[in-house]
């Protein structure tokens, strides 16, 4: 009994050793998409040490435009030439100094462009021509496939979500700190989303992001060149339940230089639990902070009686956005300034 089970053992070792499986995933994109990645998996490929295969795909959905090495762990480990000539055709080859350790990752991504008038619905994605595996030890590996499927959906059917920006006050001088409201729509079944904010620094100053209550972040991060600030912000364990959320703040601090400028979201991306990849746009979405007048507190455009309220609730204090005299104390000095500038108006 111990040497048919001893046995069993080589012969399944020797088995697993020496068979690999290419595998095309399952994937989805909506008529006219640019770069969706269709990823070709090693699996059961411990000691896989090169080897090529061609896929097929229909040539009325799809274009393909790019074969790069897989983005997971076996990246490191292999090169790979693509041939992308032959419409409804990808040829890839994969070699490399060292073996794949793991017994799976992503070994190629390919990547295509979905044709505006692509038909709706599934085609297939298939193997094809001389596939072949290698193992480490110069042997040929036996190879298994699985094709997969691309999904073409109809872009007016799509969620695709939004990012807005509001700015408060919208008017503001040298000094003022503006807050910056990143609010996001169509965000119902997702798991984090990131957005970057562009702004000009000789006009504005970072302060602070502060993410709601309902989400978690790590941080911020800063970019110099360009200059922008990207925060992401998540959910633990959950999906955003509602459509419509706010993502975060972003509070700027106006420089001695500002002039009107703009604070534009550049970039976005949305991640939805259980999808494949993330949902990235071109938001397109800015708000204009304009050059205000210092009695203009609620940065209305307009000085007004609500200007006058806030004037007064801080009489007496050393508020020093209230200290039109500059003298140390909001008195009386300062109600006059802010009088004739009532009358007059900005100018």
């Amino acid at each position: 009994m111990a040497r048919v089970t001893i046995l069993l053992f080589i012969l399944l070792h020797t088995a697993n050793l020496h068979a690999a499986r290419y595998e095309i995933s399952d994937t989805s994109g909506v008529q006219g998409a640019k770069s969706v990645e269709v990823k070709v998996w090693l699996r059961d490929g411990d000691g896989y040490a090169g080897g090529q295969f061609e896929i097929k795909y229909d040539q009325n959905v799809l274009t393909a435009t790019e074969v790069v090495a897989g983005s997971h762990s076996l990246a490191s480990s292999f090169l790979v030439n693509g041939n992308i000539n032959e419409l409804g055709s990808v040829k890839a080859v994969i070699a490399g100094p060292t073996k794949a350790k793991q017994t799976e990752g992503v070994l190629v991504v390919v990547r295509f462009n979905i044709k505006e008038n692509a038909p709706l619905g599934n085609s297939s994605i298939t193997f094809g021509g001389d596939i072949k595996a290698f193992h480490e030890n110069q042997t040929n590996l036996s190879v298994q496939t699985s094709p997969g499927t691309f999904i073409t959906l109809d872009p007016n059917t799509i969620p695709l979500f939004g990012i807005l920006l509001t700015a408060d006050p919208p008017r503001a001088t040298s000094g003022d700190s503006v807050a910056v409201e990143i609010r996001g729509v169509k965000l119902q079944g997702a798991v984090g989303v990131t957005v970057r904010l562009a702004y000009d620094p000789t006009k504005l100053e970072f302060s602070n992001f502060k993410a709601p209550e309902n989400f978690v972040s790590p941080g911020e991060k800063l970019s110099e060149n360009p200059r922008y600030i990207e925060i992401g912000v998540a959910t633990l364990g959950e999906t955003i339940q509602t459509d419509t959320s706010l993502i975060g703040t972003v509070t700027f601090r106006v420089a001695p230089t500002f002039l009107t400028t703009n604070i534009t979201s550049s970039f976005a991306e949305l991640r939805r639990k259980g999808a494949e990849g993330f949902e990235t746009i071109d938001p397109k979405s800015s708000v204009e902070i304009s050059e205000g007048c210092v009695e203009d507190f609620d940065g209305s455009g307009e000085i007004d009686f609500r200007d006058f309220f806030l004037f007064a609730e801080n009489f007496g204090t050393n508020n020093r956005r209230f200290d039109l005299d500059e003298d140390g104390t909001v008195g009386l000095g300062d109600f006059l300034v802010f009088a004739q500038r009532f009358v007059t108006g900005c100018e």
